[in-house]
């Protein structure tokens, strides 16, 4: 602006966002000659919604009074940017030191990782979440981004469990593909059934998830002829500490109830009204697994057997039953009977009940099924109480998403 002649060329954008800390408010302003505001105010007025009320005031509160605020937190900022950034490089993550924002980028490859595989291993096993530098492009390849927008006290913490997986290296850790290659290595030898089961039985007593995984794909191929021992294996994997041995227990009863479906089906109408939340969530996987085969007869007792979930008050089990179980496949494999279904759910008053109902219908699958069947989600309407309209009013837009 100083420079002759660019006062009347410039056009200087602003936001919000970052430094007043009024993320997801989406304020901003522009200063510019009259002539080009006044153009650019015909495509805005047109294009984009106007800001609410409140949020002009509190921008405008932010702009006026706000400046001590700004410069306390960049204070603070800085001081946790140098916590972050010393303590990667004193792991041996070489970090350059940021200037622009609150993001460090350190180089991970010394660990022997990738970028998406030390962020997976980050995220499951010491729940530290940081996103893989590869998603920025080429040249973000063998960085991770981590963020110090938080507390001092979580950015030690989350350093002391990078030290943990930094420690570690690759050791105790086999990649998918190794491990698939193992699957096959044994299926090719085909060993009798007892040495399965006891090599099964060996790799679930280590501590660590890829040889509990492993021990899951091992026993696969005896779902029709040991379901017995295949539901002992997978009930003591579905209540595994860790998140993935979990899903592999999930799917191998799913498997089970699909090769034994008379002798596995008891067996997991008993689990899904057990006290174990990590057991009725298999089921429920379980039976989306078993829904995907489309066998008809099978239809009535799957839904009968997913029923006593949707009462359940536990996240974990609720999100994997209505927009997951239901609102993917049971919608997809039963389309009538899944609809006959919703409606009789969704006279329960129970409000766990109406949600999975309302969530069922806001998944891709559901949101078809919602358009054709609009008096399920006009009765769910009525229900005042919020559990139950942010279901609903999810599955409406999920729905319009479909008419646009």
């Amino acid at each position: 602006i100083e420079l002759p002649g660019m006062r009347e060329r410039t056009v200087y954008l602003a936001g919000f966002s970052k430094s007043y800390a009024m993320t997801g408010w989406r304020v901003g302003y522009a200063c510019a000659p009259a002539e080009v505001i006044e153009q650019m105010m015909k495509i805005h007025q047109y294009t984009v919604m106007c800001v609410p009320t409140a949020g002009q005031y509190a921008a405008l509160e932010a702009l006026q009074n706000g400046e001590d605020e700004v410069r306390r937190m960049v204070g603070e900022y800085d001081r946790r940017r140098k916590v972050m950034l010393k303590r990667f490089n004193d792991l041996g993550l070489q970090c350059f030191e940021p200037r622009g924002a609150f993001y460090c980028f350190p180089n991970i490859t010394s660990t022997g990782m990738d970028d998406e595989q030390f962020a997976e291993r980050l995220l499951l096993e010491e729940k530290v979440v940081t996103v893989p530098g590869s998603a920025f492009g080429e040249r973000g390849r063998g960085h991770v981004r981590a963020c110090y927008a938080t507390s001092l006290e979580k950015i030690e913490e989350a350093g002391e469990r990078i030290a943990r997986l930094r420690k570690s290296g690759l050791n105790g850790w086999v990649r998918k593909d190794q491990y698939d290659s193992a699957v096959k290595v044994i299926d090719a030898v085909d060993p009798a059934p007892r040495v399965r089961l006891d090599w099964a039985e060996r790799l679930m007593a280590h501590p660590r998830r890829v040889d509990k995984e492993l021990a899951g794909l091992l026993v696969w191929p005896l779902a029709g002829t040991h379901f017995r021992e295949l539901t002992r294996i997978g009930y003591r994997l579905a209540r595994d500490d860790d998140w993935a041995v979990r899903e592999t227990a999930a799917t191998l009863l799913g498997e089970a109830l699909t090769q034994a479906w008379a002798d596995t089906i008891p067996l997991l109408r008993e689990w899904v009204g057990g006290p174990d939340g990590r057991l009725r969530r298999a089921v429920v996987v379980a039976a989306k697994y078993a829904a995907r085969t489309r066998t008809p007869e099978w239809a009535e007792p799957l839904l009968d057997l997913i029923e006593p979930a949707l009462r359940d008050h536990e996240e974990y089990v609720r999100k994997s039953l209505g927009p997951f179980a239901i609102g993917d496949q049971f919608v997809r494999s039963y389309p009538d009977a899944t609809l006959a279904r919703l409606r009789k759910w969704m006279q329960d008053p129970d409000e766990n009940v109406r949600w999975n109902v309302a969530m069922a219908l806001s998944a891709a699958s559901g949101a078809r099924i919602g358009q054709k069947a609009p008096d399920v989600l006009e009765f769910l309407a009525s229900d005042e109480r919020p559990f139950v309209r942010g279901a609903v009013r999810a599955a409406q837009r999920r729905i319009r998403t479909l008419v646009a």
